[in-house]
């Protein structure tokens, strides 16, 4: 059984002064807005999926005068442009982020340009996303060597890529794995990161939270 998911685009829309029913005055350029819908082939994930058939709507207002331009571009989709008010259906064969955009342009010519990312699932990927921790720096004041003893976190075993030395002022570690769990919707976790300077004067923790989120 397919099922019918629409989406709109909320855009804030500016209210010129003075000209009440006559409209915005003379130079005000138009707003570009759309929403799109799709039939769901796969009712029981709730998820927008590769190769799912997607109408896009122009929802634009013009602005102080009609819009006769359209420019939509599709990242990753098939077709990737069209310009027309109302483009063909649209499919992606990738799972991700793709980037829709839509310029329109009044006969003033006088554009705006509206950029909405859609996301795009695969059914058939069921791997748990990995996120690396990098670059994290424990800094000391000037005068102490700051080295990184210990790292842990409450999602899954990590490695620290660390020299062991301690540094002037700072240590740093390249690498930590946590693995987060599968969604759809948030997985929380922390890396818990304990330093201790050459005179033992420590250790100090620091706890980095993180929050992934999977975007239907």
């Amino acid at each position: 059984m397919k099922k019918l998911v629409v989406f709109a685009a909320l855009a804030v829309l500016g209210i010129g002064c003075g000209g009440g029913d006559d409209g915005p005055p003379p130079g005000t350029a138009p707003s570009a807005n759309f929403s799109y819908n799709y039939v769901d082939d796969n009712p029981a994930n709730g998820k927008l999926d590769i190769d799912e058939e997607i109408t896009f709507t122009d929802t634009s207002t013009p602005g102080s005068s009609a819009i006769d331009t359209w420019a939509w571009t599709f990242a990753g989709g098939s077709p990737a442009s069209s310009a027309v008010q109302s483009p063909p259906v649209v499919t992606f064969s990738t799972a991700g982020f793709h980037d829709v955009t839509l310029m329109v342009t009044n006969t003033e010519l006088l554009s705006d340009t509206i950029v909405i990312p859609i996301a795009i699932n695969d059914p058939l990927d069921v791997t748990k996303p990995t996120l690396d921790v990098t670059s994290v720096v424990i800094k000391g004041t000037a005068t102490d060597n700051v080295a990184v003893t210990s790292l842990t976190d409450d999602v899954a075993a990590g490695d620290i890529s660390d020299d062991g030395t301690a540094d002037e002022a700072s240590e740093t570690f390249t690498t930590h794995p946590v693995t987060m769990g599968a969604g759809p919707g948030d997985s929380t976790g922390s890396v818990t990161i304990s330093a201790d300077d050459a005179a033992n004067n420590g250790p100090t923790d620091v706890t980095i939270n993180i929050t992934e989120t999977v975007v239907p």
